[in-house]
């Protein structure tokens, strides 16, 4: 999430804010693998007959050093992303990124820009879990500065 700028893995603003949220996939055992240089065995298929696992809460991943849900119907990063950098309150496990990026530190909290929450969920609905595949929706909570026509987001 940026204040003006050009859309960049990586801006570096002060009242930019760099969150990432992890979610798993279940594969599609309808998909074809791709071509190997060399025979490969097939690969043990998945049951079945598991249910689905449903909605899903992300919980801090200490290896990734960002929120990670596990297979389920959407991904929600409830209260973890709530925030921006050191800006009081604190943003749990800031910055909450894959890379090395970090989070602006002017502004105030509610006030400027912040990205709250992220959750991912299957346009289509229902509860079976996400699948390699799927069409997702993404929503976020979000904090823009004055009117917003400064601020964009890059998912």
């Amino acid at each position: 999430f940026r204040y003006n700028g050009s859309p960049s893995t990586c801006s570096n603003g002060s009242y930019d804010d760099h969150d990432d949220l992890i979610f798993t996939v279940k594969e599609d055992l309808n998909a074809t693998p791709p071509p190997t240089p060399v025979p490969t065995q097939p690969p043990t298929p998945m049951p079945t007959n598991k249910a689905p696992s449903g909605p899903q809460t992300a919980s801090y991943d200490l290896a990734l050093k960002t929120p990670k849900c596990t297979v389920g119907s959407s991904c929600d990063s409830g209260a973890l992303l709530n925030g921006r950098g050191s800006i009081t309150p604190v943003e749990p496990n800031q910055p909450n990124t894959l890379n090395s990026c970090t989070d602006g530190s002017s502004g105030s909290y509610h006030e400027d820009e912040s990205i709250d929450k992220i959750v991912v969920s299957r346009v289509s609905g229902g509860l079976d879990d996400l699948t390699e595949g799927d069409v997702v929706t993404i929503s976020a909570t979000v904090w823009c500065w004055n009117t917003g026509s400064d601020d964009n987001i890059d998912f």
